[in-house]
This record gives C-alpha cells, sequence and structure tokens, in this order.
C-alpha cells in the first residue's frame, strides 16, 4: 500500500483490464502483447517495463509507434522519467488513438476463433484423424475419452 497514492493503485486481483483502460490516462505495463494491446486499443499511451526478451520486444514496437515508452523496471529515476515524459506530451495519446481507431474493427473473440480454426486445419493435416476425435479433444480433459492409438498421436 505503500506504493499507492490518489491517482495509482495496486489490485490484489485481476482487474477488468477493458474497463480500466477506458478509465486511465496511460498504463504502466511489463510489456504483455495481451494488455498492451487491450490499453493500445482503447487509445492510451503506455509505458512499459519489460522483464523479458520477448516483452521487449513488444515495448520497443510500441515506442516505434510513438504510443509509448520503455524503462528499466530495476532503474527508477528512468521509469519516473519516462513518467514524467509522457504525462508533459499530448503526443503518445495521440499515437494510441490513431492506434485504436485504426484497429476499431478488431474483436479478440472472432481473432482468437480464427486462430483456433487454423490451428485445427493445420493439426488434422499433421495428424490425420476424424472430425469426431478432434471435437473429443475440445471437451475438457476429465470429460475425454482417450484411446490408445490416439494417445500415442498426442503424446
Amino acid at each position: 500500500r505503500k506504493l499507492e497514492s490518489t491517482t495509482a493503485h495496486l489490485s490484489p486481483r485481476p482487474l477488468d483490464l477493458r474497463a480500466a483502460a477506458a478509465g486511465c490516462d496511460l498504463a504502466v505495463l511489463g510489456g504483455g502483447h495481451g494488455a498492451t494491446a487491450e490499453v493500445l486499443l482503447a487509445g492510451k499511451p503506455v509505458l512499459e517495463l519489460p522483464a523479458a526478451r520477448e516483452q521487449r520486444m513488444v515495448a520497443d514496437a510500441v515506442a516505434r509507434l510513438g504510443a509509448g515508452e520503455v524503462a528499466l523496471p530495476k532503474r527508477g529515476d528512468d521509469v519516473r522519467g519516462k513518467l514524467a515524459l509522457m504525462l508533459a506530451s499530448d503526443g503518445y495519446r495521440g499515437a494510441a488513438e490513431r492506434f485504436a481507431r485504426r484497429y476499431s474493427a478488431f474483436d479478440p473473440r472472432r481473432q482468437r476463433g480464427a486462430m483456433l480454426e487454423r490451428c485445427e486445419q493445420i493439426a488434422s493435416e499433421v495428424f490425420p484423424i476424424g472430425s469426431a476425435q478432434i471435437e473429443q479433444f475440445k471437451q475438457p480433459p476429465h470429460r475425454r475419452r482417450e484411446t490408445k492409438e490416439e494417445h500415442k498421436i498426442f503424446a
């Protein structure tokens, strides 16, 4: 709680990120793709504090868009400086809003469905099993009835 203020809050539970993004001026994130995309789709800039290489790649992409900055998480002066820079400039918000307008038709649920469909298509080409077997693997693990042959294919 000592890190909180009247304008910064830490949550002990997962947030409704869409609602949080809608109500914030900017977000401080770790460079994860999902959270970053959600905030940018809300038209809000992002200060990224990446801890891993793939997070750094996302953070660098946000910086290239002009919709955020990257700070070194272990350097408080870097974080404070980048945060102050972002709060003092409307350019980051403008870039984030342009991103949101450009991808306004993006629907994460539809995208997940399309990705699942493509994975099923690839799997059926690699593992020639019937559609009934594929449907069975969509079931939760406790409801599946694997045969020994199927177990070999998916093991």
